[in-house]
């Protein structure tokens, strides 16, 4: 998955390169308002009737990938007292990063501790819940794309994809999500977050 870490360097380089004036002002004016469109009212449910049994007790709903073959929408479930509740589990970490970043119900209690990287070389730093921020960039038309990068004793680093076929664009995190997070289902997880790259970008680096 180290793969990944090179294609983002470069899909960042390629944007950069290929923005033109009209669409850096665009972009500048979306990013300084990307935080005051998460929101704590929107609820989106498991997708129960989607998920398929994996083994005896787990259970996926697989929704494909998102142009490489492990970078994937996909969720999982363990059935518990006749209901699914999701798979936060450090024995299934990888499983359970999935989970966390693409099923905003899963994320009750845990936080992102976020710096924004902005085209226009500014940051800002957001601390907001995890159900919040991927509720709101749901229901705004995004789907939640996870590739695992790194596993270690300590941590699992996951690069989170949130794409909008719709709009043309994607939101790219890098996160860490520390063991005790996992452990505990609380705490912070710490990352980057680049806003509303538009996806030709991207097409343009695979074909590369």
């Amino acid at each position: 998955m180290r793969q990944i870490v090179s294609i983002l360097c470069l899909f960042f380089a390629l944007f950069a390169l290929s923005t033109s004036n009209g669409q850096t002002v665009d972009k500048i004016a979306l990013e300084n308002h990307f935080i005051d469109t998460i929101s704590d009212d929107i609820t989106i449910p498991l997708p129960i009737g989607d998920y398929l049994r994996q083994t005896k007790n787990l259970y996926v709903a697989d929704y494909g990938c998102y142009m490489l073959e492990n970078v994937r929408f996909a969720t999982y479930a363990v059935l518990s007292g006749g209901q699914f509740r999701p798979l936060v589990d450090w024995n299934r970490a990888k499983e359970t990063a999935l989970t966390l970043l693409t099923t905003p119900l899963a994320g009750e209690g845990i936080v992102l501790n976020l710096e924004h990287l902005k085209y226009s070389f500014e940051k800002a730093n957001y601390e907001v819940p995890l159900p919040s921020f991927l509720s709101s960039c749901i229901a705004d038309g995004c789907a939640p794309y996870v590739g695992i990068e790194e596993l270690t004793e300590d941590a699992v680093v996951a690069s989170l994809f949130l794409v909008n076929e719709e709009k043309q664009y994607n939101h790219v995190l890098k996160l860490t999500i520390p063991r005790q997070v996992i452990v505990n289902h609380a705490g912070h997880i710490t990352g980057t977050l680049h806003t509303y790259v538009p996806m030709g970008n991207v097409a343009e680096l695979y074909a590369k």
